[in-house]
């Protein structure tokens, strides 16, 4: 009799176990980016996963509207665009349901993620670019026109976390880095300084860091 006590306390820790080690039952998740929203952009993105939760792909797109013809130095993204990302994902940890002691339900997992991602945008600037003599103590003010199109596109890596709470909002955390390219479009008379271009930057050439937190919902 304690032989077989001892099996089905055994049994009904093993299902207990399996029950809380399921996959979730969502097959995707719908999210949105915080931080591009101090940016006036909004980019919202779209994971679809495979039946075990060890796999999934990640779609995005971006829009912002930030010109309005003012000088290029009104804002920090001072353009017009559209952008897309693609991205497929590997879960080292799948997602995988528990139940905490409080009876919480938690899912949680760890994916090393490649991405491509590419966009176009346009931006229309005047104003008047003053420069200062200090020798002198002259003030020249030069005025300038010019509109200017970039392309540009990168290809990288993130390393993330990815939470999902009471089942349904999820907590998805990145780092990483990637190459950026461009392909700008010039006309008109530009201002000195222009060209120089900083880290993401629609222009920007070079190692581009990513780190990003999303919100969403799963479904």
């Amino acid at each position: 009799m304690k032989k077989i006590s001892t099996a089905a306390a055994c049994l009904s820790f093993f299902l207990n176990v399996s029950a809380q080690e399921a996959p979730p039952p969502f097959k995707w998740i719908f999210k949105m980016s915080p931080q591009h929203l101090v940016l006036n952009m909004l980019k919202v993105e779209s994971e679809f996963f495979n039946r075990p939760k060890s796999r999934s792909y990640q779609a995005s797109v971006q829009v912002v509207s930030n010109n309005d013809g003012k000088g290029y130095h009104c804002c920090a993204f001072p353009y017009n665009g559209i952008g897309a990302e693609f991205g497929m994902r590997r879960y080292i940890l799948p997602l995988q349901e528990t139940t905490t002691k409080k009876g919480r339900q938690l899912t949680h997992g760890i994916y090393l993620s490649g991405f491509i991602q590419g966009g176009t945008y346009r931006g229309d600037f005047k104003g008047v670019d003053s420069h200062h003599d200090f020798q002198t103590g002259i003030r020249t003010d030069v005025p300038y026109e010019f509109s200017t199109r970039i392309n540009n596109a990168a290809i990288g890596f993130t390393i993330g976390l990815q939470r999902i709470f009471w089942r349904v909002l999820s907590l998805d955390a990145y780092v990483g880095a990637g190459y950026q390219g461009n392909r700008a479009t010039i006309n008109g008379n530009q201002p000195d300084g222009y060209g120089y271009a900083e880290i993401g930057a629609p222009n920007y050439d070079g190692v581009l860091p990513k780190i990003g937190l999303s919100l969403g919902l799963a479904l």
